[in-house]
């Protein structure tokens, strides 16, 4: 019997999602005129593939940063950021794809991103930093990279911006939209 039900079931799918044309009953001018109709597909939508760079913003990385001084020296605004982080994914996607936002800060400052829990390690300023203790596959919070202990971070997303000595100017706690995060940087560009 649950054989038979299922058989059914699969059948009146096959039926149902299969059929080309259909046959419609229509009363015209007291007589019924059968028509016959194109079934129209069923669309569905498709998002787009995730990608991780939502943004064209020239990011360089900590270990980069001092040959990139070297060659042209400019401010840096570092992005501290966490992957477990809802807002640090806000500003990437809503602040830092931004064409105003990449052009004003390609423009005027090095910006560089930096996950403080990450487990890559990075040369700093002749020194390797590391995250002895990262956790693999681990969901949410995870060990604090030894670099992040540099920067003055109580939260994330922080946006540390530092001079052409590698001075930390200031700090810049919380999520930005585009408009603020232009009044906050204003002061700081050439």
């Amino acid at each position: 019997m649950k054989n038979f039900l299922s058989l059914l079931l699969i059948s009146c799918f096959a039926v149902l999602f299969m059929t080309q044309c259909s046959e419609t009953q229509v009363v015209k001018d007291s007589k019924v005129v059968t028509q016959k109709t194109e079934a129209t597909p069923v669309k569905t939508k498709v998002a787009p593939p995730k990608t991780k760079d939502l943004t064209k913003m020239p990011w360089a990385s900590l270990g980069d940063i001092e040959g990139l001084m070297k060659s042209n020296p400019k401010k840096m605004l570092v992005d501290v950021y966490t992957s477990w982080c809802g807002p640090c994914k806000m500003m990437d996607r809503n602040t830092f794809s931004n064409p105003e936002i990449i052009k004003l800060m390609g423009d005027n400052f090095y910006p560089v991103k930096f996950n403080a829990e990450g487990p890559d390690p990075i040369t700093y300023l002749g020194k390797e930093y590391t995250n002895p203790q990262y956790v693999p596959n681990k969901r949410g919070r995870n060990g604090r990279h030894q670099l992040a202990n540099l920067f003055p971070v109580r939260g994330y997303p922080s946006l540390v911006i530092l001079n052409e000595k590698f001075e930390i100017i200031n700090t810049i706690t919380g999520y930005r939209t585009p408009e603020q995060l232009k009044g906050d940087l204003a002061q700081y560009m050439k």
